[in-house]
């Protein structure tokens, strides 16, 4: 799938593709970064993973009862009896078009637009806040798009299919729908109900299989998402004391005279502190857990654990008998240790719970800001093992400020320690109507710098003026 974002927050034109394995996002700050995951991980996360239907039905075309409930229904056959009555064959895309968008909207947008709601308030709220456009998100697939846009503070769906005709024919006996060219032909006799009724079902096998089969060009790479927000320490701690604090208010709301104004929570924030609070530490990630082990090593020096009774992850440094919690270690190994949890505990056991596990798909991550808190030297070790972490099977979307992160993967790329074909470098630039993206192109020795020369250039130039005044 290909994501296309226009209009949102700061962003004027963005385009993201779930393909690669490695997806490093840089640009300055308020530009649109946060926004442009954050509705990807809200997409995949509506579309393919949590969406109520699709968790039941994740690998077969929708049930005919689900799609029979759809009032397009009646208009599609008055539309075929009105026209069939003058002609044998008839262009019924516009129709066809329509039905399908009233399908993606009962089962899709909804639970897509209560995410967005979670996240940034109002829909109306997303709209481009230079030049006041309303949003538009295009998904691509394959064999047809997705439009979404906002009308009335309400999200609207229509589906594209790429230009295809939909040609309804009349016939004697029936036949299931079929390509000729550019065509697809829809048979329709209308002798009998029962015929009407095998024309609806032959509607509704048709794109069930074409939604299932888009459904499945995600599901089939990626088998399940994952989002670790910017300041996931203080994030945590925040979080941890709320929960807290919510418990006693409950044990006493009856002594409780005012209202409470309780503050809002972002859905992917919420998502990553709700999973580290189910965590079972008798499961762990046998897999991915090497890389975990790899961070303790190099960056944290010390175990992480996580306390099940008190939800409360603690920390043990090498050689010191000691547990400590996230409030008294340094904000280096608060920032770093839920990714290890992550790697440990959380990645790749809420599809065995679910009965959806995927062998060959792959769980996607999103990290903001990885190289928050940390020293240049820690930044680039944590680099080597996002890279490791890669190589074994995981998919990354990292957005960044870091240019030793950024320099070390161009090290990386040189040195064939992985390969560039599965990593998408995208810089995030100001236009005069908000940022867009750009594609940076790979070469043998890493991407190129369109971010972080600029201002290193400045500092040199600057350095050389003050020496030159100073002689």
């Amino acid at each position: 799938m290909l994501l296309r974002i226009k209009n949102v927050g700061p962003i004027d034109s963005i385009d993201l593709d779930t393909n690669s394995d490695l997806t490093f996002i840089y640009g300055k700050n308020n530009i649109g970064k946060s926004y442009a995951t954050t509705i990807l991980y809200l997409i995949l996360k509506s579309f393919a993973f949590e969406s109520p239907f699709n968790r039941h039905y994740p690998y077969v075309y929708f049930p005919r009862m689900r799609f029979g409930e759809a009032a397009a229904n009646k208009d599609l056959l008055k539309k075929i009896k009105n026209e069939l009555e003058n002609s044998a064959e008839f262009d019924i895309t516009e129709n066809i078009y329509q039905y399908f968008s009233t399908l993606l909207s009962a089962v899709f947008l909804s639970h897509f637009e209560n995410s967005l709601r979670n996240s940034f308030g109002g829909i109306s709220n997303l709209i481009n806040k230079i030049s006041n456009v309303p949003l538009s998100i295009c998904m691509e697939f394959d064999e047809f798009n997705i439009h979404i846009t906002e009308k009335n503070n309400k999200l609207h769906l229509e589906f594209d299919g790429k230009g295809k005709k939909y040609i309804c024919r009349k016939i004697q006996r029936h036949f299931k729908p079929k390509v000729e060219g550019d065509k697809i032909v829809m048979y329709y006799n209308e002798k009998t109900q029962s015929e009407e009724s095998q024309f609806l079902y032959d509607v509704q096998d048709y794109f069930g299989a074409l939604y299932s089969k888009s459904l499945y060009s995600i599901i089939s790479k990626i088998n399940n998402v994952y989002f670790l927000p910017a300041s996931r320490s203080g994030l945590y701690r925040a979080l941890n004391a709320f929960s807290q604090i919510l418990v006693e208010l409950a044990k006493k709301r009856s002594f409780l005279s005012e209202k409470i104004i309780l503050p809002s929570i972002s859905e992917q924030d919420s998502d990553y502190f709700a999973k580290i609070n189910e965590i079972n530490i008798k499961r762990v990630n046998k897999f991915f857990d090497s890389i975990a082990e790899n961070i303790e090593e190099k960056l944290l020096k010390g175990k992480v654990s996580f306390d099940q009774s008190t939800k409360q992850i603690l920390f043990q440094p090498n050689n010191i008998n000691i547990n400590l919690e996230l409030l008294g270690t340094s904000s280096m190994i608060a920032e770093v240790s839920p990714i290890v949890l992550y790697l440990r505990h959380i990645i790749g056991f809420e599809e065995d719970r679910r009965g959806r596990g995927n062998a060959d798909g792959k769980p996607i991550l999103f990290i903001e800001e990885p190289e928050a808190h940390l020293h240049p030297e820690a930044q680039v070790s944590l680099m080597e093992c996002f890279v490791d972490l890669v190589k074994i099977g995981a998919k990354l979307v990292i957005t960044s400020h870091s240019n030793y992160m950024f320099q070390k993967l161009n090290n990386l790329i040189a040195k064939h320690e992985i390969d560039k074909d599965v990593i998408n470098g995208i810089v995030f630039l100001q236009g005069e109507k908000g940022s867009y993206s750009k594609t940076i192109s790979i070469g043998p020795l890493g991407m190129e710098d369109e971010n972080f020369v600029n201002i290193a250039e400045e500092l040199y130039d600057e350095k050389i003026q003050i020496i030159e005044k100073m002689e």
